[in-house]
């Protein structure tokens, strides 16, 4: 009898617990992601409609595979700089004598150089070198007597790239003698350098579905923004007609009656007036421009926009995957992948989420607490309860009937 009541007991914590699991992992939001045939780290467009579910910090935004098993990435800004580095190969030659490899670098235009990058074949050695100049082929000037190479390096393409730094020189003819009195010597597939420069992505956009109303009150132009959903603004773009100078005073909040600040901004002629770094996460708010004594502006439009911010992930090649968000219970999670985002590529292919669905929440009517013995889990969980009482009294009953 012992051992029925303790394994029930033991089915009904695991019910429990699974009841329980299921529920920390339920999302309002999902969307999405097939992978192209491009392998490799892609950036992921975080949509406005996930930005508005998801926490301010993103810790609910999961990306799953078919497995259901999380798939890491990192959140990336909408602006960035990054380093552009190509590969430019040079012309030398090779020889191989008395345990030496000498390596001829041509650099007949005199170009300065301080650093040379060898493409080696994998490999798992310690080297030393040397490096001499000549203008003549002849007469070698030495300018680095004793360089040493930690040559131990394996990747999954069966190459790698390795730096030899010195100082600057522009000879003619530059040559590394590598000392291969000690092991083989290694296998060079090519020399050259890395062409570096900074590039500044521009900032892309997203234009937000915000409507306008505009009215006009003494010396007050009155404009009353509003949306569906509480978008994340961060730039306004205002089109205006006339008059062709001018120069007015702007303040922007939110509630009609108690006027919540948000931001002043000011708008003149002798600008574009493109308003940024605004981050205005309001579903309805007011702009409200003080016109003096001079006549309204003519407002053409105003534009609501939303710079992009990205996931980036490795993803595998046609490899179907889903972004789920809206769990405001879970915490940030913790990839490796973060403690490497300096070292990826900014310049990635880009995805867009498709197949967005968000899950409607009923809001709640009524502001006390449903109690838990009046709630739908706890009369099954009383049922099932029940049950098992009568179940264990019945057996306990008939056991008796068999001991008279």
């Amino acid at each position: 009898m012992k051992k029925i009541k303790n394994r029930l007991t033991l089915i009904f914590g695991i019910i429990s617990f699974v009841l329980v699991a299921q529920e920390s992992t339920t999302y309002t939001y999902s969307a999405n992601l097939k992978n192209d045939s491009i392998i490799g780290f892609k950036k992921i467009v975080l949509s406005p409609k996930l930005r508005v579910i998801a926490n301010n910090d993103f810790s609910d935004l999961r990306i799953l595979d078919t497995k259901n098993q999380q798939t890491p990435y990192f959140i990336q800004n909408f602006s960035y700089q990054f380093v552009d580095a190509k590969f430019i190969p040079i012309k030398y030659k090779q020889k191989f004598e008395k345990k030496q490899s000498i390596i001829y670098i041509n650099n007949a235009t005199k170009k300065i150089h301080n650093t040379f990058t060898f493409k080696l074949s994998n490999t798992n050695v310690r080297k030393n070198c040397k490096i001499e100049g000549s203008n003549n082929h002849k007469n070698w000037f030495v300018v680095s007597e004793k360089i040493y190479l930690n040559l131990s390096k394996n990747t999954n393409n069966g190459s790698h790239y390795y730096n030899i730094n010195f100082p600057s020189i522009d000879y003619s003819t530059i040559r590394l003698v590598i000392n291969d009195s000690i092991s083989a010597p290694i296998h060079i597939k090519e020399v050259g350098y890395f062409n570096k420069k900074k590039v500044t992505n521009k900032i892309k956009y997203q234009t937000l579905d915000y409507t306008y109303k505009v009215e006009q009150k003494e010396n007050l132009t009155l404009i009353y923004v509003s949306a569906s959903k509480n978008y994340e603004i961060n730039t306004l773009n205002f089109e205006i007609n006339k008059p062709k100078l001018f120069n007015r005073k702007a303040t922007i909040y939110y509630n009609k009656e108690n006027k919540h600040f948000i931001k002043s901004i000011n708008l003149n002629s002798k600008s574009v007036n493109n308003f940024d770094s605004l981050n205005i996460k309001q579903k309805e708010f007011i702009i409200e421009i003080d016109n003096k004594d001079n006549q309204p502006l003519q407002i053409t439009n105003i534009i609501f926009q939303q710079k992009e911010k990205y996931l980036v992930s490795d993803l595998k090649i046609n490899q179907k995957y889903t972004v789920v968000s809206g769990n405001k219970k879970l915490k940030k999670p913790s990839y490796d992948l973060v403690d490497f985002k300096n070292e990826i590529a900014y310049n990635l292919p880009i995805l867009k989420l498709i197949n967005e669905k968000i899950k409607i929440e009923n809001k709640p009517i009524i502001v006390k607490k449903i109690p838990f013995y009046e709630k739908s889990w706890f009369m099954w969980l009383s049922l099932g309860l029940g049950g098992l009482i009568i179940l264990l009294f019945t057996i306990s009953l008939l056991k008796k009937t068999n001991d008279i």
